[in-house]
């Protein structure tokens, strides 16, 4: 083939997204066709494919735990597939090699893959049953990556660590006898094409402590379909962290629990120079904190963005979230150069819509740049059609000491609080230097809940459109009289109840927030729509989520 032909076929491969791509794949994004596109909207991240699709024609290597799993996978060749025995368990520290630039995966799947959900469907703890384990019992983790470790998939595989470190370090290499191991430092050596289907990754003791479910840094990784609990610590701990790697990755319809962080992007070193974790897909999850752990596990977010640039965030439910080791915040877009070694650090272009946030302090808070060290400024976020309840102080709060962020979209939510608390104010927008927290800002067809003061926006924004929200006021306020009297001249493009039983909702008890046609939100939108979230768009996005 001459290197012109074989350039063409790297190029068809890539824009296919086929799983099976190359060593180096192309990452194509988007191409704007509109001559006027919307200087608001982010770009949309690149996406691939994560099709089960056993490879044919190799050796399949029928394993139990007399055999060596190391041996076996280290002799397994691109396209072979080892089928662990349903049942058994081996125990160690296993290490996935690089077996050079292939576009065939080697498959390790579950003796009883039959018997699990099918390809699409979440498994849970009770499958764990139809499933061989993986695990580690000393204070390293279960799996590792060589450098440039590639198309592996796991199917139907349970990975227990009980105690400290990570259960999965995926993007690491090591020197092969776990006594050390070296970051990746260049691009070329992270693993790529690497999916977890339908596994359980867990630590099997609630009383001791753990850091991670899976360290994820690599290109074309996914994680779809599994169940990671109990991941919890006295001080940080993740379900998933992305720390570096270009990506893409796709996080999709999993059971995410973990105590500091459920899902993070960025934060701790960037190893490799302008590293910024791209193109992250993250639908379909159902991120969840045990409130057994408040009290007894420290407990920050729920999403949280430190590095990282066209992200697309959708359909999820984020639930249970309480001030401990910070403020009670659910969501964060805050870049954070947390080693100061990383002045390109940049929270940018991310998409967050359709996802219910429940039973949280915060809802949002958005950075315009790092507060302590040197960042890149935040650009381009959207917070469409999301459902915020039960949230007892702040709806959304942007901070940011010197550069404003740019380019912030707020449509068709409806954020409420908890009913039993009066908040001090629904949306906190400050610059710490002074002048405008944002600029580029649309606030419209939202539906808000008031608390005590207003939102003093006006002051702190540059080339807005704030109109067409739905507040509800709270007469259980001490300042219901003054809200009231002053809300013309606060939000003169704006409209209000005075109480949340003159909304209308289908009943607010049940947390059902469609719209009756009596709402006065109802059709008053400035699109001649409801107020607030579109109820039907939502509830097909989170349909099967909390399981």
């Amino acid at each position: 083939m001459t290197s012109r032909a074989a350039n063409m076929l790297m190029l068809v491969l890539a824009l296919w997204g086929c799983e099976f791509a190359c060593a180096k794949p192309v990452l194509v994004h988007p191409i704007v066709v509109d001559s006027t596109p919307d200087p608001y909207a982010p770009i949309e991240p690149e996406t691939f494919s994560t099709a089960y699709s056993l490879p044919t024609g190799g050796t399949t290597h029928a394993i139990d735990d007399a055999d060596d799993l190391q041996a076996t996978i280290d002799a397994a060749e691109p396209g072979d597939v080892i089928v662990m025995q349903a049942g058994d368990t081996w125990t160690g520290n296993f290490t996935l090699p690089n077996k050079g630039a292939n576009m065939t995966p080697i498959y390790i799947i579950s003796s009883a893959l039959a018997s699990l959900p099918a390809e699409g469907t979440r498994v849970s703890l009770a499958d764990a049953a139809d499933m061989p384990k993986i695990q580690s019992t000393n204070n390293q983790g279960a799996m590792y990556t060589k450098y440039g470790a590639n198309n592996y998939r796991f199917v139907g595989i349970e990975f227990d660590k009980p105690s400290t470190a990570g259960v999965l370090i995926i993007g690491t290499g090591y020197d092969g006898t776990h006594s050390s191991f070296d970051i990746a430092t260049q691009v070329s050596e992270l693993p790529y094409r690497i999916t977890f289907d339908r596994c359980i990754i867990r630590s099997s003791n609630d009383a001791l402590s753990i850091r991670r479910g899976i360290l994820l840094c690599g290109k074309y990784m996914a994680v779809v379909d599994c169940y990671i609990d109990n991941i919890k610590d006295s001080t940080e701990a993740q379900a998933i962290h992305i720390t570096f790697g270009e990506g893409p990755y796709k996080i999709d319809n999993n059971y995410l629990e973990g105590a500091g962080e459920n899902f993070m992007a960025g934060g701790d070193g960037v190893p490799i120079t302008n590293d910024i974790p791209s193109d992250i897909t993250f639908t379909n999850n159902y991120c969840f904190k045990p409130t057994a752990w408040n009290g007894t596990r420290e407990v920050k977010n729920l999403f949280e963005l430190k590095r990282a640039q066209r992200v697309k965030v959708e359909g999820n439910v984020f639930e249970n979230n309480w001030v401990d080791g910070q403020n009670g915040t659910a969501v964060l877009f805050t870049p954070r150069n947390q080693n100061d070694d990383a002045s390109w650090t940049v929270v940018k272009d991310v998409m967050f819509r359709n996802n219910v946030i429940r039973n949280s302090a915060k809802a949002f808070l958005i950075g315009g740049e790092d507060d302590v060290s040197e960042s890149a400024q935040s650009t381009h976020i959207t917070i469409d059609n999301n459902l915020c309840d039960e949230i007892t102080t702040e709806l959304i709060t942007v901070s940011t000491p010197d550069l404003p962020l740019l380019y912030l979209t707020v449509t068709n939510n409806t954020m409420l609080h908890d009913t039993a608390v009066v908040g001090n104010k629904a949306h906190d927008f400050d610059r710490t230097g002074g002048g405008a927290a944002v600029n580029h800002l649309i606030m419209q067809n939202n539906i808000f809940t008031h608390g005590d003061y207003n939102t003093t926006y006006a002051a702190d924004t540059d080339d807005e459109t704030w109109s067409d929200n739905g507040w509800i006021l709270n007469p259980a306020s001490s300042r219901q009289a003054t809200n009231i009297s002053n809300f013309a001249t606060w939000y003169p493009n704006d409209v209000k109840e005075n109480d949340i039983d003159d909304v209308d909702f289908t009943d607010y008890t049940t947390g059902d927030y469609e719209l009756l046609n009596t709402s006065s939100f109802y059709q008053a939108g400035s699109d001649s729509e409801d107020i607030g979230v579109n109820w039907a768009e939502l509830e097909a996005a989170i349909s099967g989520v909390v399981q």
